[in-house]
């Protein structure tokens, strides 16, 4: 806590410690569940329209 920056006191990036971390793990795991599915042999088009159906 300063003078210059009284808001400080108030900053609440402690509460947020490791929520980083897990939402790298929950994109980590999105991208492994979309390659199960992802099919080489399909167009792009076509694997669009499979992952909506899903």
């Amino acid at each position: 806590m300063s003078k210059e920056n009284p808001g400080v006191i108030f900053d609440a990036s402690n509460s947020w410690n490791g929520y980083n971390h897990q939402g790298k793990l929950v994109i980590l795991f999105a991208i492994k569940q979309i390659l199960e599915v992802y099919d080489k042999t399909l167009s792009v088009d076509e694997n669009k329209h499979m992952l909506e159906t899903l």
